[in-house]
Formats: structure tokens, C-alpha cells, sequence
């Protein structure tokens, strides 16, 4: 049996690959949280990553807006068809994800034709918890964009509520197959003749 295993971006190795020529394909793609898609330049997303505090000190992937979601469906779609295309019928595909935006990934690989067959979870360590708002007050009182006397104010009437996402406990895995031909028995004597 041989194997060939490929690192590559996928847009460009995708065209590459003759038709129903592959088993498995695993990738890990921009998430599209706070603009970091499809343009993967670390210069530029160190300068996003900067700019996308919604509130001072709000760690990067707490600004929400919608469209991307939108954008990161429709990158995952043109991406999910070249795979579709490339891999055996029975072949799978799993793709790592955003716990935020993971439904819009299982629907544009269901889009071009795949079954989604379960979701994977790649589980991290610790619990996943919320921070105070209250930190991102005291942190506009010692830059000295608000008075310690308006920041208390504004921190007593929060009433120790929390910010509006948690940390990820889990990174899932969409994990899809494209339709066998036949029973998954034809399907595979299929695919072990065809080495």
C-alpha cells in the first residue's frame, strides 16, 4: 500500500489531484474569527489582532459579527468541492472548526454533497469560564479613559456579570463522508482493487 501524505494549502493541492484519487482528507482552516480568513498573513493578522478589542483588553475572538460566518461558509464551500471532487466515494473528510461558527462548516461541506457522518471534539484542558466585565472597567480606569469613581459606578450596577462567550472547552471536527457507491462492501473491494 503506499501512502502519500501532503502539508499544503489546499486551494492550490486540491487542483493538483486527479478525480476519486484520494481517502482522506484532514484540514484545519481559518475560522474567520475577528477577520483572520482566508488571506493568512501574519503580518496582517498580528495588526488584526491588535485592532479587534470590541472592549478594551477583550481577548481576540470575542468581537461577534455576523458576516463572518457568512464568509467563513462560503471560503469552506469552494473548498469543500474540490474535495468532494478529489475523493473516493466512502472517502472521508474531517475538518477542525470553531465551536461558533461550527454549524455554518457542517452546512457548506453538507452543501456540496457530503454526509455529515458525527462531530469529533478535540477536548482542552481546564474549564472553559467567562470573565468578569468588570475587568475590562478597571482596565479603562488605569489607561485613564474613565474616573476610578465612574468605573465603580459602572462596575456596581454590572452586578458581577460576565462577558458573552467562554473560553473553548472543546474544538470540534466536522466529520463527513462522501456517499459510497453502491453497499460500503462493493464500495471498499472497489477501492482495495484500485491501489
Amino acid at each position: 500500500m503506499k501512502i502519500d501524505i501532503r502539508n499544503a494549502v489546499a486551494e492550490q493541492a486540491l487542483k493538483t489531484l486527479p478525480d476519486s484519487s484520494v481517502h482522506l482528507v484532514v484540514t484545519d482552516p481559518p475560522y474567520f474569527i475577528d477577520g483572520m480568513g482566508e488571506n493568512w498573513d501574519t503580518e496582517n493578522l498580528n495588526k488584526l489582532k491588535k485592532r479587534a478589542k470590541t472592549v478594551g483588553g477583550m481577548p481576540v475572538g470575542m468581537k461577534f459579527d455576523p458576516d463572518q460566518g457568512r464568509k467563513l461558509q462560503t471560503f469552506i464551500a469552494a473548498i469543500s468541492a474540490e474535495i468532494y471532487r478529489v475523493l473516493k466515494p466512502g472517502g472521508f473528510y474531517i475538518s477542525f472548526s470553531q465551536a461558533r461558527l461550527y454549524h455554518r462548516m457542517g452546512v457548506a461541506i453538507e452543501d456540496q454533497g457530503f454526509e455529515i457522518r458525527d462531530m469529533i471534539g478535540w477536548a482542552h484542558s481546564g474549564q472553559p469560564k467567562a470573565q468578569k466585565q468588570e475587568h475590562h472597567v478597571l482596565k479603562k480606569v488605569r489607561a485613564g479613559k474613565i474616573t476610578a469613581e465612574t468605573g465603580a459606578a459602572i462596575i456596581a450596577t454590572m452586578g458581577g456579570r460576565k462577558t458573552p462567550q467562554l473560553g473553548p472547552g472543546v474544538e470540534p471536527m466536522v466529520l463527513a463522508m462522501k456517499p459510497t457507491e453502491g453497499t460500503f462492501v462493493e464500495n471498499c473491494s472497489r477501492c482495495t482493487r484500485n491501489r
